[in-house]
């Protein structure tokens, strides 16, 4: 019996161990200015416009996510003008970072309405097929999604914000800048390294050979 518990503990400790060396933190650093992230928007209101304004706090944005973490971060804000019912616009934007040297884009928009900026609402959507971006960093999967939004409020003005995410240890590489994995859908699963299998099968195999001798001597 304190065999069959020693060998047990040595093969969770194995899972453990090699479970641990797949996190891999990833230190994310936002930029902006010239060649960094960016907002237009295009209207056709008569009477009023839509602008799209960076975050004046993105540049200044920089954190660290684990395995499975999510980072909401301000993106960028749309002010409503004028005197605008229903009218029709289009957004284009890029997140760019400092650190990892990346950059994701999307393009969207939607419909707006504003009473000289007293009063104003509208709805933001992205299109499916430009995001979220995948990106592989350091084996890790990475996703940079943008926000969809309603909007209806006695102000003029909201903020846009965006996700990022590491999905953990991918497994496969080459998915850089992939577009393919829309809202819903489940982002792929870790894909085990030939390593770890080779350990958690040897672990499995000794297991399996104790309790057939255990079985042996007790017939």
């Amino acid at each position: 019996m304190k065999q069959l518990t020693t060998i047990l503990s040595s093969l969770a400790l194995v899972i453990c161990f090699t479970g641990a060396g797949g996190a891999t933190p990833i230190t994310f650093d936002l930029a902006e200015g010239a060649g960094g992230s960016s907002v237009s928007a295009t209207d056709s209101a008569r009477f009023g416009t839509l602008a799209g304004t960076s975050a004046g706090n993105l540049n200044s944005q920089n954190f660290t996510l684990a395995d499975g973490m999510t980072q909401k971060v301000d993106f960028f804000t749309l002010t409503a003008s004028g005197l605008v019912l229903n009218s029709k616009y289009t957004v284009a934007a890029t997140l760019a970072f400092d650190v990892p040297d990346i950059s994701a884009t999307g393009s969207g928009g939607g419909k707006f309405t504003t009473l000289f900026g007293m009063f104003s609402g509208g709805t933001l959507k992205w299109n499916s097929s430009s995001l979220p971006d995948l990106f592989t960093i350091g084996g890790n999967l990475v996703s940079v999604n943008f926000e969809d939004a309603t909007a209806m409020d006695l102000d003029n003005t909201i903020m846009v914000h965006d996700f990022i995410s590491n999905h953990g240890h991918h497994g496969h590489h080459g998915h850089h800048g992939h577009h393919g994995h829309h809202d819903g859908d489940t982002v792929p699963a870790p894909v085990p390294e030939p390593g770890t299998m080779v350990l958690l099968g040897s672990g499995l195999l000794g297991l399996a050979i104790y309790c057939k001798r255990r079985m042996n001597k007790e017939a």
